[in-house]
Order: structure tokens, then sequence, then C-alpha cells
């Protein structure tokens, strides 16, 4: 599990990006609560959930800077990422996008970021959900998380999202959510 020495430090490092929208402080990734459930499955190491929560605060830290190009190379090529369900592409800021709410491939994920980060989003996660079960999935894995939101100016109610995650590379291979 991740000590919070580690997560101390590492949210003092991650809250120093430059905001987006005017006058808008950009959302630390991690909050100081931050926790991890635990699991009894053995996971692969790169399914493991200390290795998901990293990846996801540096994911989290890169789209609340608008570092969107970061942002972006945490997925698999052709991912998935449906941002507040229920929008479409259009709606949240990315034209071209394939799926109702979603944007696929890297390129999308990156416009998307851009806007996004431009208008003064910002998510933070406050806690990761492991898969339980019996067996561990050998290939993908499936974590919840807690995110804290903000679109644009206006703070959102804390809302749940979907990962899938790749267990051979830990890139993530679909992302849904959060809400809008």
């Amino acid at each position: 599990m991740l000590t919070r020495v580690f997560l101390a430090g590492l949210t003092a490092c991650l809250t120093c990006a430059a905001a987006g929208a005017a006058d808008v402080a950009p959302m630390p990734a991690v909050s100081a609560d931050f926790s991890i459930e635990s699991t009894p499955l053995e996971l692969a190491p790169r399914c493991a959930s200390e290795f998901v929560a990293g990846r996801l605060i540096a994911m989290l830290d890169a789209y609340n800077s608008g570092r969107a190009h970061t942002f972006a190379l945490f997925f698999r090529k052709h991912a998935q990422l449906h941002p507040y369900a229920g929008l479409t592409g259009a709606q949240v800021g990315v034209r071209g996008s394939t799926r109702a709410g979603g944007v696929v491939g890297r390129t999308l994920i990156e416009r998307f970021v851009s806007v996004r980060h431009q208008l003064g989003d910002g998510w933070t996660i406050t806690r990761l959900l492991p898969p339980l079960g019996t067996d561990a999935p050998a290939e993908m894995t499936v974590y919840g998380a807690s995110l804290r939101m903000r679109r644009g100016t206006n703070p959102l109610k804390p809302d749940g999202v979907k990962i899938v995650v790749n267990c051979s590379s830990g890139a993530v291979m679909t992302w849904i959510g959060p809400g809008p």
C-alpha cells in the first residue's frame, strides 16, 4: 500500500501545475485522504493496486495541468475515453469523436484534455477500488475510482469512474466517467 509520506510528497509535487481557465486554481491530482481499498487477488505487476494508483495520479496531474499529450500517452493507441457520460463529443468540446459521449484514440483524447483544461476542468482522485473476486484476470483488470471534479468553474458532486487497465503494459484501454 502507498504510504502517507509518499502521498504527502507526491501531493505537494503535483499541485504546482498552472491553472487552465482564467482565475481558476488547478485541482490537485490526489486528495490528502486518498485511499486504496484492499483486494484478495494477486494481480499482475502492472495491474497491481500500487502501480495503477501511481499511474492514475500521474495521469490526473497531467490532466489538471493541461499536459494533454502526456495524459494521452497513458492510454493504448486506440483506447476509449468516455468522460462526462451522456454528453456527445461535441458537447465536451471534441468534434470528430466516433462514439456518443466518448473519444477514441490518443489524438482525440489529447484534444479533449486540451479543450477541457482551457475551460478550467479538474479531477482529483480520492479512492481507488481494485477488482474483487476469486480469480485474478491475466490480460486486463477493471478498477473503480472516486473523483472530485470541477467542470469549468463549477464544482460537481463527487463521482465514480471505471478504468480498464492492460496488465502487460499498464496502459489504460477504456476510461468511463465521470458523469456530467
